[in-house]
């Protein structure tokens, strides 16, 4: 395992996972040894301190990579830029992509000269703008090889992030988790403004905003301070059989129908028991 006081590392593709995890590294007192992307210096003014060694436009045209180096293109190009990393240098000691459905497999070729590979992938969305901060209690699950994932451990406690490794066939349920808790997040937002403009077309997604952000950030609010039951409000936790039969009878998309009895059946069956009418009811809609 590298040392954390003497790691070095590289960057390949400075979107917004990119940058973000440089400039977390680099605020973490790494050394950030050379970035690979095809922006130029000034298209890239978050990285203006960052002290950056050497900067390269394409992983075949780089002559060195330092200990560690992160490959945080979209998860269509990691075998690509795999396959590009030149013979004639001295190899990275990690090479981890950053995918979060993606194994470390994706990397066999590293591998196979004898490179520690990994993936390493922090459970967060990245905006526009995210910085350094954002790894703050961040779940990063870690997977590959054994030395590997051990470097990349230190690495997500020295940027203040949670690391867990994981196994490669628990790396996608980790990601659909992600997905449907943010992901479906918005999901919902949008749902509930088609269903308003059922009724009100002037209802626009900026309204839902603003109308429903407080209840959404209360709600979010209890999940995390309360958990499960007691976090669940709602008819269908009340059992209020009426009532959801009054909204699944309002809705006129059959989709968003569908939807709505799904996380209805969800719902009362984590806060009534099965034999309930509302769940008989809702299994049979």
């Amino acid at each position: 395992m590298i040392q954390p006081e003497s790691q070095s590392f590289t960057i390949i593709g400075a979107g917004r996972v990119g940058k973000a995890l440089g400039l977390a590294l680099h605020a973490a007192g790494h050394r950030f040894h050379s970035l690979i992307s095809s922006k130029s210096a000034s298209e890239l003014p978050e990285f203006a301190d960052a002290d950056i060694q050497h900067r390269f436009e394409s992983v075949s045209n780089a002559k060195s990579f330092g200990d560690v180096c992160f490959i945080c293109v979209p998860d269509d190009q990691i075998s690509s830029v795999c396959e590009q990393f030149p013979n004639s240098v001295t190899n990275p000691k990690v090479v981890s992509h950053v995918s979060g459905a993606c194994s470390s497999t994706l990397l066999e070729p590293l591998r196979e000269r004898g490179i520690k590979v990994a993936s390493f992938h922090p459970m967060q969305t990245f905006s526009i703008g995210a910085g350094s901060e954002i790894f703050v209690d961040t779940l990063i699950s870690i997977e590959g090889d054994e030395e590997a994932c051990l470097t990349l451990q230190h690495i997500a406690t020295n940027i203040a992030g949670k690391p867990r490794i994981i196994t490669a066939e628990m790396k996608t349920a980790l990601h659909i988790a992600g997905v449907a808790i943010s992901n479906f997040m918005s999901a919902q937002f949008l749902m509930a403004t088609d269903i308003l403009s059922q009724y009100d077309s002037s209802v626009d997604q900026r309204i839902v905003r603003e109308q429903f952000g407080t209840i959404a950030r209360t709600t979010l609010e209890n999940i995390i301070s309360k958990g499960f039951p007691s976090a669940i409000t709602g008819p269908a936790s009340r059992g209020d059989l009426t009532t959801v039969q009054l909204h699944i009878d309002s809705i006129h998309n059959e989709e968003l129908r569908q939807v709505y009895i799904l996380n209805s059946l969800r719902l009362a069956r984590e806060s009534l028991p099965e034999a309930h009418p509302l769940i008989t009811f809702l299994t049979n809609s």
